[in-house]
């Protein structure tokens, strides 16, 4: 009960009773005019019934506060929500009222924009991680990162909003522990710790995001995209810390927006002078990157958009039948990095893949190494460690991949394979200077071999 602000309040009011006392005493008994009794008679009842008055006010006030706290607001969970999500037993959450503190005035900000930065103002003292004795404020971290977003070319107000949203959960997943002390001991100020009350969870955020007023209403120009955005929203939100439970049919505006709330991250120790990328990883991480990668194997050529006619080297992949797959290193290490772990990708520096070659290639090279898919010779022509270049219809594609997938060690994706159309447009080597010379002579010595075996089997005359 007797926290900082009730006590600043006690403390006032002590000084205006003393001051007010001193006054009365001063004039009216040791003063020149003296007490007039039928005043002081009529006074202090009336300053009595103000006084009691102003305090039935507030207590009514605050009472009729706490009713609101409990007011059903018709987001009621059911057993299972529509991304699969299960509750053992029927969830009704009560009314969650965001305190908005002092949020800002400004045009150039979306409405959502200024309640978060509002209600995280009220956690200006909330550590982002208690684990960590130096850890910045939530109210800090959280406008770091949005300021990180405003320097990514692209990033719009959706973006800035899911920066200020993605660790919301906090203010909940952290209990603030505050130890107060008497009355007597009003000079105090308490002492503030903090626990775990659960683990963290992406939900929250989520929940605490869907509860803002602005939210329902203002992202959108119709009904439509509004509801489109505050679905990519929540999942985005939801899922920040686990990409490979992101549906598969999500909009690819929630990919776009997760990929933007790291891309900012990274944005912000390059800030910070925190970024340091060790090349290559150090040997658990190299470890932890292969589990993961084998383990999103067949998930991953699931995900390569096959196509039998049109080929476009940025987003598809060829399948040749008998399990043969054709796909540019590029695109296959994008497909990749949709589902590994944010503590992968920041290891390799995976969040911006370029088409030109790369240190982190031979890596992915290596996973179909492992699982013995890569295929090496192509058309009696060796790869270029592991990679070839194709001519696809009229069209040079550099650094592909050639794989094939066995019957035996992956049957359902090779069934799924199978059922794809197959490719039946132009595919072709194209075979580099180098190249030609070595098979020139290479074929050149078969040519002499054969001449040989067939001088010897010719028998004299």
């Amino acid at each position: 009960m007797y926290d900082p602000k009730f006590r600043f309040a006690l403390m006032v009011c002590l000084l205006v009773f003393f001051g007010t006392l001193a006054q009365v005493l001063y004039t009216y008994v040791f003063g020149n005019v003296g007490m007039n009794l039928t005043d002081y008679a009529h006074g202090v009842p009336i300053i009595a019934a103000s006084i009691l008055g102003g305090m039935f006010f507030i207590w009514i006030s605050t009472q009729l506060m706490q009713l609101d706290k409990y007011r059903k607001t018709g987001f009621e969970a059911s057993y299972v929500d529509e991304t699969g999500t299960g509750f053992n037993f029927p969830v009704s959450l009560n009314k969650y009222l965001p305190e908005i503190i002092a949020e800002p005035d400004n045009k150039n900000l979306h409405p959502l924009e200024s309640e978060l930065i509002g209600f995280l103002n009220g956690f200006r003292n909330w550590p982002y991680d208690i684990d960590d004795p130096n850890s910045k404020s939530l109210y800090t971290h959280s406008m770091e990162q949005w300021h990180a977003m405003w320097q990514l070319e692209g990033a719009g107000p959706l973006h800035r909003i899911a920066a200020l949203s993605q660790d919301l959960g906090k203010v909940y997943v952290y209990k603030e522990i505050r130890k107060t002390y008497p009355l007597s001991q009003f000079w105090k100020k308490d002492d503030v710790s903090f626990s775990r009350r659960c683990n963290y969870h992406g939900g929250y955020s989520a929940t605490i995001l869907s509860n803002m007023k602005s939210f329902r209403d203002s992202l959108g120009t119709d009904e439509k995209s509004n509801k489109r955005y505050r679905r990519a929203l929540l999942t985005t939100i939801r899922y920040k810390n686990d990409p490979s439970s992101i549906p598969e049919n999500c909009d690819p505006l929630s990919r776009e927006l997760y990929e933007y709330l790291h891309l900012a991250n990274q944005q912000l120790k390059i800030n910070n002078g925190t970024l340091i990328l060790k090349f290559p990883p150090e040997e658990d991480i190299c470890k932890l990157f292969y589990e993961e990668a084998s383990s999103f194997f067949q998930s991953t050529v699931r995900e390569i958009n096959i196509t039998n006619s049109t080929f476009n080297q940025d987003t598809d992949g060829i399948y040749l039948g008998d399990g043969i797959v054709v796909v540019p290193m590029p695109k296959f290490i994008k497909d990749y990095t949709l589902v590994l772990s944010p503590e992968i990708r920041n290891a390799f520096n995976l969040w911006k893949i370029k088409n030109k070659p790369s240190p982190i290639w031979p890596y992915f090279i290596n996973i179909l190494k492992q699982n013995k898919s890569l295929i090496t010779t192509w058309e009696d022509v060796e790869s270029n460690h592991g990679l070839f270049d194709l001519r696809v219809n009229n069209q040079v594609v550099k650094n592909c991949l050639i794989f094939k997938i066995n019957k035996n060690e992956y049957p359902d994706l090779y069934e799924r394979l199978n059922k794809t159309e197959k490719w039946d447009g132009l595919i072709e080597l194209e075979q580099t200077q180098d190249n030609l010379n070595k098979e020139i002579k290479d074929k050149a010595v078969m040519i002499d071999k054969m001449l040989a075996n067939l001088n010897r089997m010719v028998v004299p005359s």
